[in-house]
């Protein structure tokens, strides 16, 4: 199968490295066992092992719903955008093939407390936009970098957004891995990728 995906570089970052495939890039085998989604990924972010399919809600460990449960792939937001935990409870992938935009004309006030989060330096970033349905708390939230936040993953939603607004609307599918440096709680960088209409776009961004 040839390589599928446009090589974009982030600001500073160069070339991604291994051309993959989209097959490589999006492989997901459903396990024997009802609730549970046996994921590999081959890439940087190294994403693997099962994952249990807790039902809406069941994903905080606390009734103060600030602090996601590991090892466990949930859904939430508007449109029940599929995200997954590693074994410390951090958010290391969001994903949907079926990106939309929220009707809803006000923004919604979102948490600010994110895990590892320098003060002063960054921002408690969406994963899935509000524009895009995405939920204003902690289980779609990570610390980013002001400039990531308001430029470089802005940038990508804005290219999200056009082509959702096009007419007749183009079908956009979401893959991004998180990935950590060690046991620290703010991501290291963000593996974007994502296709529009079938078209494969794939970029880096250093938090």
């Amino acid at each position: 199968m040839p390589n599928l995906f446009r090589e974009t570089a982030a600001a500073g970052i160069g070339n991604l490295g291994e051309r993959q495939t989209l097959g490589e890039l999006f492989s997901v085998a459903k396990s024997g066992i009802k609730g549970t989604v046996n994921r590999t990924v081959n890439g940087t972010g190294g994403v693997s092992g099962v994952k249990t399919l807790v039902k809406t809600g069941e994903h905080f460990t606390n009734g103060r719903r600030n602090r996601l449960k590991p090892d466990i792939r949930y859904k939430t937001g508007e449109f029940d955008y599929f995200y997954e935990t590693d074994s410390l409870g951090r958010i290391e992938k969001f994903e949907t093939d079926k990106l939309q935009l929220t009707k809803r004309e006000k923004r919604l006030s979102h948490s600010k407390n994110t895990p590892g989060k320098v003060k002063g330096q960054e921002h408690a970033g969406h994963l899935a936009g509000d524009r895009f349905g995405g939920s204003p708390k902690i289980d779609n939230l990570v610390s980013q970098l002001s400039d990531v936040n308001l430029k470089q993953y802005k940038k990508i939603e804005e290219k999200w957004a056009a082509a959702l607004k096009a007419e007749p609307p183009k079908e956009v599918t979401v893959d991004v891995e998180i990935v950590y440096a060690g046991n620290d709680m703010r991501p290291e960088k963000f593996l974007v990728k994502y296709t529009v209409d079938g078209e494969a776009f794939s970029e880096v961004l250093i938090n």
